[in-house]
């Protein structure tokens, strides 16, 4: 890894995926609460000024990441949510990322910079995609797949699988698990993925049937309460960001033509591109991106049309 030849430290626009402990875990979340109760408070303007500073020239200590999302999010409203193939989101990002001596959750940041590609890994190849397919070829029937006995397993000799950082400790956890992922996956089958906006807190419990008993709750968060996200590169290219991990395996082995995300974070050099492009400010140029991208895949029916995103 190349270092500072005089310093001899690794260079904050240098990534790298990262370890984290989970005090770690504790204190980012806590500062992603505190952003959130800040956010309506910071007046529109001031955000969009962050924002144009910062695709305007890099930060002077040269970290390649900036504007904390909970603040970015509100004041880009809905536009921020379109229509994708799930079939192009190909690649996703590890959730914790190292710049020099920076730990920190992708999350964190609305825009980034750098070299992303140490961070990414095909979709196809995460153990959530094994699962469904394992799943789906099945028949939904999760006592003739391999992962499931393999799971009960690791259980039973002390060393649980761990999904949404809830260990599968027991023969129940396991069952538990299974149980709401097919929920899920007939969910899908049946209605689709609608966008979280459109959905009441009745319309999820309908639609989910997933319930909201410990120690499971995590994986029913993970389920209902947030879109799922998505980075742009530096190219365009549509990355999938942590969360979400059963929605887009399962729409990718259903085939649907289409679902909803978020982004959450815009790689600086492609976002300078469409400010040129477009001939328009920060946050609009955005805009009228993202807008084509939902106006083109809105065109394509997904088909079957609505469920629990």
């Amino acid at each position: 890894m190349n270092r500072d030849p005089e310093t001899g430290a690794i260079p904050l626009s240098r990534l790298r995926i990262a370890e984290r402990s989970r005090m770690e875990e504790m204190r980012h979340s806590a500062v992603m609460a505190s952003y959130g109760l800040l956010a309506p408070l910071v007046p529109a303007q001031v955000i969009a000024g962050r924002i144009a500073g910062v695709l305007a020239a890099p930060r002077a200590d040269g970290f390649p990441f900036a504007i904390p999302t909970p603040l970015a999010i509100p004041h880009c409203g809905e536009r921020l949510t379109v229509a994708v193939s799930p079939a192009e989101v190909d690649l996703v990002m590890y959730d914790w990322v190292a710049a020099g001596g920076r730990r920190f959750h992708v999350d964190r940041f609305f825009v980034g910079g750098g070299d992303w590609s140490p961070l990414l890994d095909p979709v196809e190849d995460s153990s959530i995609c094994r699962e469904a397919r394992e799943l789906h070829e099945a028949g939904m029937d999760r006592h003739a797949t391999h992962v499931y006995r393999r799971y009960l397993e690791r259980a039973r000799a002390g060393r649980p699988v761990r999904r949404n950082k809830v260990p599968l400790a027991t023969d129940a956890a396991v069952d538990a698990y299974f149980d709401r992922f097919v929920g899920l996956f007939e969910s899908v089958r049946r209605h689709g993925i609608l966008r979280r906006e459109t959905l009441s807190r009745a319309d999820e419990e309908a639609l989910g049937g997933i319930g909201r008993e410990l120690p499971m709750r995590r994986l029913w968060s993970e389920w209902v309460e947030k879109e799922i996200g998505v980075a742009i590169s530096a190219h365009g290219e549509l990355i999938k960001l942590p969360g979400g991990q059963h929605r887009t395996a399962i729409a990718r082995v259903l085939g649907l033509a289409t679902i909803p995300v978020q982004v959450r974070l815009v790689h600086r050099d492609w976002w300078r591109r469409t400010i040129a492009e477009t001939g328009l400010p920060a946050v609009p140029a955005l805009s009228a991106a993202l807008s084509a991208i939902d106006m083109r895949n809105s065109l394509t029916t997904n088909s079957p049309i609505g469920a629990l995103a």
